[in-house]
């Protein structure tokens, strides 16, 4: 040995037919594979209608420390109290 690594030759066409196993695809199995999870059904999909309020610094830190009292972020506080105000004038 003279220091100089040793290259495997390998056969052309073998390395070819490996390289069409593995890339050849259907488009049923292209279908089949398809990646992502899988859509949300109505009940679990998240409304796409979107309220936008402006507080103070102040009226910001009320809310965030009574939903920090609750245990619950203050988008889900602002929520509860306004379905509760509603509620109540009915």
């Amino acid at each position: 040995m003279n220091g100089t690594p040793h290259i495997e030759k390998k056969d052309l066409k073998s390395l070819m037919q490996k390289k069409q196993s593995t890339t050849a695809k259907t488009f049923a199995e292209a279908d089949r594979r398809k990646g992502g999870r899988p859509p949300l059904s109505d009940d679990e999909k998240v409304s796409k209608i979107r309220l936008t309020i402006y507080l103070t610094p102040d009226e910001e830190e009320k809310i965030k420390k009574a939903a920090a009292a609750l245990g619950v972020r203050p988008q889900a506080f602002v929520k509860m109290a306004s379905f509760a105000y509603m509620n109540k004038a009915d």
